[in-house]
């Protein structure tokens, strides 16, 4: 069973543009393994140093303990599928599908074998002897990803692979490549800039990047709900964060922080006098009709199938919240009251703890 780790993984480009810092991973044959970040986040650097199309400034990558720029390009077993990578439009889907197994001279009837186990997984039997251009983007889609799976491989590195298609078409290729997975001896990344994606091939498996670096890694729901990091915090949240900047007091009850009324907090002594980063997901704030203190006003109301996003002022500050009653309106007058509070170091910007407000 092979195995891939990357051991503090840096890439800095001429002009000292830093592209990676400090990724370290283990991957074992089998696996997979979601890679999340924005556009620019290193995401296709760090499968390009997995697929020795360039190597790192510092750091190791290595598959069974040997370095992949030791191991001879014929022999290493990754395949790397990429949306930059593009069909033949004037080929048939079989000659696309075939491609990988051609240029390294498989015998033909290994290619028919392995062409009609991969185009009846992705329903693409009947359309084999189509030329690509005539097919619509959802077949487009599923030709692409079918491509990938063609030759057997330890590891298979996905760079946005279904980015130039719409999200019906990424939908409907996610349902089959997720039962796919399942079956797949080698390893895979799945890099994305979309969440929906991530949750559909390895929610419980994920790598967060951002500007290169590595600022969580695990379950995504339980980085969502406890997330190491600001960055982390914020490239969870579609719709927005509720984050205070508030100093740490001390009475003789205790530490407190001033956030929407008086709320005491369990935390080192040292952040006494200073001030921290309270952040409150979403769903951990209630807007309620007005009827103590912590009045705001409803400045914004985004409709939704299931549910509303609101947007309150309050003292001069935003607050976003989600509300499933669908009872409020612009202009309306709300009090505010939130359940739990995540609290982060001001200048490192890491969690400091996970506190209920009391």
């Amino acid at each position: 069973m092979a195995r891939l780790e990357l051991k503090d993984v840096d890439k800095v480009y001429f002009g000292g543009y830093l592209a990676t810092k400090g990724v370290s991973f283990v991957l074992n044959e089998g696996e997979v393994l979601a890679v999340y970040g924005k556009q620019g986040s290193g995401k296709s650097t760090l499968l390009k140093m997995i697929s020795t199309l360039e190597r790192p400034s510092s750091g190791s990558i290595t598959i069974d303990e040997k370095s992949v720029f030791d191991i001879d390009t014929e022999q290493i077993n990754i395949t790397f599928a990429t949306y930059e990578l593009s069909l033949f439009n004037t080929k048939s889907v079989y000659d696309n599908l075939a491609y990988p197994l051609k240029i390294r001279k498989v015998d033909s009837n290994t290619i028919k074998s392995r062409i009609a186990r991969i185009s009846s997984i992705f329903y693409l039997d009947n359309v084999l002897d189509e030329k690509v251009r005539y097919l619509n983007d959802s077949m487009k889609a599923r030709v692409l990803v079918a491509r990938a799976f063609m030759r057997e491989s330890d590891f298979y590195l996905f760079d946005n692979i279904l980015k130039k298609f719409s999200l019906e078409d990424r939908q409907e290729v996610l349902i089959i490549l997720s039962q796919l997975l399942k079956d797949i001896k080698g390893g895979i990344i799945y890099a994305t800039d979309s969440l929906e994606e991530v949750s559909a091939i390895s929610g419980d498996n994920v790598i967060l990047l951002s500007q290169g670096i590595m600022v969580d890694k695990g379950d995504i729901s339980d980085i969502y709900r406890s997330p190491s990091t600001l960055d982390s915090a914020r490239l969870l949240s579609k719709n927005g964060t509720n984050e205070f900047v508030r100093e740490v007091k001390c009475d003789n009850k205790g530490k407190y922080i001033e956030l929407f009324g008086k709320h005491y907090i369990d935390i080192d002594d040292v952040y006494v006098g200073k001030e921290i980063v309270a952040l409150v997901n979403l769903e951990d704030i209630e807007f309620l009709s007005p009827n103590t203190g912590n009045v705001g006003i409803v400045t914004k109301v985004y409709r939704m199938i299931d549910k509303d996003i609101l947007v309150a002022n309050i003292d001069g500050e935003e607050v976003i919240t989600i509300c499933k009653n669908k009872r409020f309106k612009e202009g309306q007058d709300v009090s505010i009251t939130s359940k739990n509070l995540i609290l982060f170091d001001l200048v490192a910007e890491r969690r400091i703890i996970n506190t209920s407000m009391r």
